[in-house]
């Protein structure tokens, strides 16, 4: 949430204890590696001990890198946190063996490595002056 701390407005109260309340956030992520295939929203984000805590909302390309926005736990939404975003067409189911019927040769989905980054990196560097 952005910060209210020192601006009133009417339904401020009400706004901060809403947000109190919510277990989940949005956060901004950007995918480590390049040549990776488009992220689309739906797609799951997992932490880095492969626990689902969210949801790609939006992703775009930026020059080489793809940046996005997730729905998560807000639990893991500090920025530089590691987390992985599964390839997954919304819609689609993934169709792979169970990881215990796994043989040499099959495939088995992956994770894209990402890390979440400020979500309002021009007040960042404002506030750093």
């Amino acid at each position: 949430m952005s910060n209210t701390t020192n601006h009133f407005f009417i339904g401020k109260a009400r706004l901060l204890e809403h947000d109190n309340a919510t277990k989940h956030t949005i956060i901004r992520f950007s995918l480590s590696g390049t040549g990776v295939r488009a992220i689309r929203p739906g797609a799951y984000v997992v932490n880095k001990k492969g626990k689902r805590i969210g949801v790609v909302t939006s992703c775009a390309f930026v020059e080489n890198f793809q940046i996005g926005m997730a729905y998560i736990d807000k639990k893991e939404a500090q920025v530089g946190n590691s987390i992985g975003i599964f390839l997954v067409t919304p819609g689609k189911a993934i169709q792979h063996k169970n990881i215990t019927e796994l043989q040499n040769g099959d495939t088995f989905p992956m994770y894209e490595p990402a890390t979440i980054i400020s979500r309002f990196p021009m007040r960042d560097a404002d506030q750093k002056k």
